[in-house]
């Protein structure tokens, strides 16, 4: 599981260590997935299968468009763990979270899987669930009453 929030920093090149804590959950190699909320999504090969596959019965069921099924692939790489536990982001991924070579990263555990954020987005992010969450409380509040 992957728990806990890490900032580090990416080299020139777009390499960035993984968290020693989240390399030995992954293994030798992950998917790394461009996320709709600008986050870089990371999940081990298990996991991003498991995603895929329940994607494709949701589409083979009627349920959801063939072209989410694409997108996922499309918006995916597999990404090896170098010896020095570092992955290398590519440059659709750098500019998809607003990341620069050579700047920080924040990595947000999300349980089953890795975030990797621009660290301004990631505290954006975090504010805004907080006060939607405090809204709702308070409309909840409201509504008991």
């Amino acid at each position: 599981m992957f728990v806990g929030v890490f900032e580090h920093k990416t080299d020139a090149n777009g390499r960035v260590a993984l968290p020693a804590a989240f390399r030995d959950v992954l293994g030798g190699e992950c998917y790394l997935r461009r996320h709709p909320d600008g986050s870089l999504k990371v999940l081990d090969g298990p996991t991003y299968r498991e995603e895929a596959q329940s994607l494709r019965a949701r589409m083979q069921a009627g349920e959801v468009d063939p072209d989410e099924l694409a997108e996922l692939g499309e918006s995916t790489v597999r990404v090896a763990i170098d010896k020095n536990g570092r992955v290398t982001l590519d440059a659709d991924s750098l500019a998809h979270a607003g990341i620069e070579p050579g700047g920080n990263v924040t990595f947000a555990g999300n349980v089953f899987w890795i975030a990797i954020w621009n660290p301004a987005q990631h505290a954006a992010h975090t504010a805004a669930r907080q006060a939607a969450k405090a809204a709702n409380a308070a409309t909840n509040q409201e509504s008991a009453r």
